[in-house]
């Protein structure tokens, strides 16, 4: 599975992490990527911005993914609103989750293994798989042609 045409990555970070949490992240990082290759890379600083401030930021960039650990219900209604799909990416590096968006890690899930490790369920549901696999496989969707975002651009 590789990465087609055009896509725009956002990744909370948390050092050389993924953010375990979105709303909590000191910065962001963009990553924008075509035909599997990374051409951009941009981290921004979410520090000092309230909830909304930070949608803003993620929605006003472009980006038609979110790679994190979790969200809450309110950044997921928002972020499904403007049209950005979720990526359950919990304690990967920055790195590791690259390399899984360009198609060199050897799952075909894009949201990683499922199953039992010591009673934890890892990865994502079978719903969130299915839900990030076109975007990864075919053209980004066209921005606002579903609903209206709601947060001004």
């Amino acid at each position: 599975m590789s990465i087609m045409n055009k896509t725009k990555v956002a990744i909370p970070l948390f050092g050389l992490q993924v953010s375990p949490r979105c709303d909590c992240a000191p910065s962001i990082l963009f990553v924008e990527l075509e035909n599997g290759e990374i051409v951009s890379r941009k981290t921004v600083s979410m520090e000092g911005l309230n909830p909304l401030q930070r949608l803003r930021t993620i929605s006003t960039s472009g980006a038609t993914l979110l790679a994190c650990g979790a969200v809450t219900g309110f950044y997921r209604r928002t972020l499904d609103a403007c049209d950005i799909q979720i990526m359950h990416a919990e304690g990967m590096t920055i790195e590791a989750l690259l390399d899984r968006l360009r198609g060199e890690f050897s799952s075909a899930a894009p949201c990683g293994s499922r199953g039992r490790t010591k009673g934890l369920r890892t990865g994502c549901s079978r719903a969130e798989a299915k839900a990030v696999e076109p975007l990864l496989n075919s053209e980004s969707p066209k921005r606002g042609s579903q609903r209206k975002c709601g947060i001004r651009r």
